[in-house]
């Protein structure tokens, strides 16, 4: 139907006449559904591609349909006779239907539909398993190269590192890494084997497909399968696969080559860094083959050997040869937590930090930058003063480089920054920080973080705990902060004062980090909130002055502070003094196990590996915020212990003795028993000898009467 330009039909007073039917529509060619969108709206237009996913709905049959580098949505109309699909995802389609693009302000295509009249006008024609241009011969990645013929398809077989659905697949291969750029969406997973084809080209030193496909390589495919062994064979191509090994392999100082770009080098540091397609590796102690191949942005040819790093493997045993030239990329930005899981380690990242302090050392200068999260280290050689950056807010480009213990555990972060260009001033340090609007403590919590990134906040409260050069509590209301200051000005709790910092959040608590204060007038403390002796953790008395009653357990020393272990009804907590003075020594010493006490401190949540709050903490100011409230009876379980064990002792003496006396007497009663009897014998003997006696004495008397 021809419809006249800026015409409408007002169609319940319409009539329309069929003038002939069975038509035949001549369907316009179209290679490209990319090119000239504007001429081909609204025609009727017949186009090849590949059928990369589809769906329906109670109407229409929906095709995400891939023709060339081109997306475009299909809406084929079921009809009153709705027949079933004859093709299928995967499959290589030709179609006829009506161009409808979608364009933006700027008159660029945005948005492609198809419209298909029926099931009919769609034609399968083969599929990507059958797919002739798969079977050319495998290209490795080292061989595309800046002088390979980008017009040329070639062919890839790798190993899924990473995927995002219609943009692009990273895949490893024998040689190293190639980023294939499809619009496919077809799902693929970490460590897939899969074929690849498209147009090379090498960006930096990094291999490139445009306009890919791919599909999942057979496990029967003897390239793929000789893929699955050779991608473990030596040397090693990428710095990644050198990260990936474990120290004990690390040590067996496996040979390495690849091909990168040198990030960070300096005549003051003993090492450099390289990064390839896939990631970075520290270089440590190279030789080089010119001097200005040293230059950070130098494409280099690496040989060396694998050794055991502080965090991570690094390479060893180096050569580094030129190749070219690469202008280095701005890299992604980073936030301090982010940076902290390690997984940056190596890469070109950006990172922003107030500059606390900085010095010079060895031809480099070192940023002390402070982040809403914590603190990290940014390097830099020493080609011109940094001082007036002192107090600014700056953003640095470079590697970062994870600061790990003999352990291998990761402690801290890095910056190692090439050049002056690579750090930008985002604000510079102000003349009066306390020009900045006032915000009031209570509206903090409903202060969006992450919009302060790095942007001073200005409040006001009452010092309820100061450590000079250190840190500050300060309460407002119901509401607190804890400042991190070196700033070592005296104040007293119950002070007004203005505060200053970089805000941030650590579980419950706010944190002023960077923070500077000034006093504005003396007076009384807020009331401390009373504890219950039932509820063991309330998450929202973070900061603020509270007061608890308790029975004193223990008293330790931890990290040089006296801390008392209290036990109420239902839990027990810590209270923690600072640094004690001799006077409060002694007052702890006279301190007996028992007596029940009232302290007065600032309650800190105690959590545990998990983040969930466990316990609490109340830091006392001073040993005014401990009350005795009743010394421990003079009964106490231990003294009745130690009487009782006395008892205990004087009956076990007694009885011992007495035992010993019985059984010294029984012995002694034995013995004069035998005595008698020994006595009896011996008087019977005797009787018996004198019988004997006196009858010789007959007999000799009697023998002499006889003579």
């Amino acid at each position: 139907m021809i419809v006249p330009l800026r015409e409408r039909f007002v169609w319940g007073k319409t009539r329309i006449r069929i003038l002939e039917e069975n038509v035949e529509l001549k369907a316009e060619p179209v290679a490209d559904l990319g090119k000239n969108p504007q001429e081909l709206k609204g025609h009727l237009i017949s186009v090849k591609g590949l059928v990369d996913s589809e769906s329906e709905d109670p109407t229409h049959y929906i095709i995400n349909f891939l023709s060339g580098s081109t997306l475009a949505r299909v809406y084929v109309s079921k009809g009153t006779n709705s027949l079933p699909l004859h093709f299928k995802e995967g499959d290589s389609v030709r179609m006829k239907g009506v161009y409808s693009p979608q364009f933006d302000r700027n008159g660029n295509l945005s948005d492609l539909s198809l419209l298909v009249n029926s099931l009919t006008d769609i034609q399968a024609i083969g599929s990507l398993k059958t797919d002739a241009r798969f079977a050319i011969p495998i290209t490795f990645s080292k061989d595309i190269q800046s002088d390979t013929p980008v017009g040329n398809l070639v062919r890839v077989v790798g190993i899924v590192r990473s995927y995002e659905p219609g943009k692009w697949v990273t895949l490893w291969d024998a040689t190293g890494q190639i980023m294939v750029q499809s619009k496919q969406s077809q799902p693929l997973r970490f460590g897939d084997r899969v074929e690849a084809i498209g147009y090379p080209y090498l960006l930096g030193v990094q291999q490139y497909l445009h306009d890919g496909l791919y599909r999942l390589a057979a496990s029967t495919n003897p390239a793929a399968s000789a893929l699955m062994t050779i991608t473990h064979n030596l040397p090693l191509h990428l710095a990644e696969q050198i990260r990936e090994l474990n120290p004990e392999e690390a040590g067996r100082h496996l040979p390495v080559a690849l091909r990168g770009v040198v990030t960070w080098s300096h005549s003051s540091t003993s090492f450099v860094y390289v990064q390839d397609a896939s990631g970075g590796i520290r270089v440590v102690n190279p030789k080089w083959d010119e001097t200005n191949t040293m230059q950070p942005g130098r494409i280099v040819l690496l040989e060396g050997v694998t050794g055991e790093g502080d965090f991570v493997p690094v390479v060893t045993n180096a050569v580094l040869r030129r190749s070219g030239w690469w202008n280095m990329e701005e890299g992604r930005l980073m936030t301090l937590e982010q940076a902290l899981t390690g997984v940056e380690d190596g890469h070109w990242i950006e990172m922003r930090g107030f500059v606390r302090d900085l010095k010079e050392t060895n031809g480099l200068v070192c940023f002390d930058l402070s982040t809403p999260s914590g603190e990290f280290q940014a390097w830099t050689p020493a080609s011109q003063s940094y001082d007036s950056l002192k107090g600014s807010i700056i953003q640095v480009s470079g590697v970062c480089s994870a600061v790990s213990n003999t352990r291998h555990q990761l402690t801290g972060i890095q910056i190692w920054t090439p050049e002056a260009k690579d750090i930008q001033i985002e604000e510079p340090a102000p003349h009066d920080l306390f020009a900045l609007p006032l915000r009031p403590l209570a509206n903090l919590r409903r202060f969006n973080m992450e919009r302060a990134l790095n942007q001073r906040i200005r409040t006001s409260g009452t010092v309820i705990l100061h450590m000079p050069g250190r840190y500050l509590y300060v309460q407002d209301g119901a509401d607190s902060v804890f400042a991190l200051s070196q700033q070592a000005d005296a104040l007293q709790p119950g002070d007004r004062v203005e505060v200053v910092g970089f805000p941030g959040e650590e579980g419950q608590k706010i944190v002023f980090r960077e923070a500077v204060y000034r006093r504005i007038s003396g007076g009384g403390e807020p009331k401390p909130v009373q504890l219950s002796a039932t509820n063991s953790v309330n998450v929202n008395l973070e900061g603020l002055l509270a007061k608890a009653e308790g029975a004193l357990l223990n008293k330790v020393e931890k990290d040089g502070e006296p801390h008392l272990l209290i036990q109420t009804k239902d839990f027990t907590f810590e209270a923690s003094l600072g640094p004690a003075a001799t006077e409060t020594k002694k007052n702890l010493q006279a301190l007996e196990r028992g007596s029940r006490l009232a302290l007065t401190g600032v309650y800190e949540v105690q959590s545990d590996e998990y983040g969930q709050p466990r316990s609490f903490l109340l830091h006392l100011r001073s040993w005014n915020d401990v009350q005795l409230l009743q010394r421990p009876p003079w009964w106490t379980r231990a003294r009745l212990l130690w009487v009782l064990g006395g008892v205990l002792t004087v009956f076990l003496i007694a009885l011992i003795w007495g035992i010993l006396i019985a059984h010294k007497n029984t012995l002694l009663n034995q013995t004069q028993a035998e005595l008698q009897t020994a006595n009896t014998q011996l008087e019977e003997r005797t009787r018996e000898l004198q019988n004997q006696f006196a009858a010789e004495e007959r007999a000799h008397t009697e023998l002499a009467q006889a003579q």
